[in-house]
Formats: structure tokens, sequence, C-alpha cells
């Protein structure tokens, strides 16, 4: 798996602590024909490893349990970004 292999790569992890779980998204029906680099080059996100959840914001999808862990990873790394995208309940809570 090439998303495995490159965080354990490029983290220097533990190949038994990473587990990448992926959803049953036909991909396809959202492919706009752009660049699959985008987006990166619009937020200026080229350089840096991207972590994005795309999820309703319900308490029960961990988005606070990502943010935690997230500002963990932003104490030993500074080139990382945390993309969230979605709608819902808490996401108020989470902008604050």
């Amino acid at each position: 798996n090439y998303f495995k292999e490159n965080l354990i790569h490029r983290f220097d992890l533990n190949n038994n602590n990473v587990e990448v779980i992926r959803g049953f998204v036909d991909l396809e029906k959202f492919n706009s024909g752009r660049s699959k680099h985008f987006l990166k080059e619009q937020y200026g996100l080229n350089n840096t490893v991207n972590i994005g959840m795309v999820a309703r914001f319900q308490p029960h999808r961990g988005h606070k349990f990502l943010i935690d862990a997230f500002c963990k990873l932003l104490k030993e790394y500074d080139n990382i970004s945390l993309i969230l995208t979605g709608r819902g309940e808490i996401l108020p809570e989470l902008r604050k």
C-alpha cells in the first residue's frame, strides 16, 4: 500500500502502528478532470503532509480525537496540515 509505506517512511513509524482505513466511495463519481494537485496548489499545501477527514460533524465521528492527535503531531512536525470537510452540529464548537 503506497499510502501506508509513504507515512512509515516520512515519519519513521513502526509498520505495526499504522493502519490505513479506506472508505467505500467510488472516487470516479467525484473526478472533476482537474489535476490531482489542484487543491494543494490553490491552498499552498504542496510541501506538506496533508491529513484529511470528510464526514458529518457529529460527536461520534471522532473529529475531536483527530484534532487532539493532530495537535500532538504539530509539536514534532511543522510540515503537516489538517483538512476537515463537512457539516454538522459540532462544527461551530470545533471552529472555536
